[in-house]
C-alpha cells in the first residue's frame, strides 16, 4: 500500500497525482489517500513564523506596503483604461 500525502493547494500534489497512480498499478498496490495541510504542519513545527508577523523586520514591512501600493496603484489604472475603453 502507497500512503499519499496531499495538499489540495499544493502545486506538488498535482504532479505527483498525475505519477502515483501509474506506479501504484505497476507495482500492484492500493493508494491510500491523505488529505493533510501543509501549512499548518509548517506553523506547527516552526512557530517563530507567527512572532516574526508580530514584530515585523522594518525594512521588510516598509518594502511590502510599497509593494502593495504599487499593485494597488496598477489595479486603479486598469480599471480606469477598462471604463475609458469599452464606454
Amino acid at each position: 500500500m502507497i500512503e499519499f500525502f496531499f495538499d489540495c493547494s499544493s502545486p506538488w500534489t498535482y504532479l505527483a497525482f498525475h505519477n502515483i497512480q501509474p506506479l501504484a498499478k505497476e507495482f500492484g498496490v492500493e493508494i491510500s489517500w491523505r488529505p493533510i495541510l501543509v501549512g499548518g504542519i509548517f506553523n506547527t513545527v516552526n512557530p517563530s513564523v507567527y512572532a516574526s508577523r508580530e514584530t515585523p523586520v522594518p525594512l521588510k514591512a516598509r518594502y511590502m506596503k510599497r509593494i502593495w501600493r504599487i499593485g494597488r496603484a496598477r489595479r486603479d489604472w486598469r480599471s480606469r483604461c477598462r471604463r475609458r475603453c469599452f464606454r
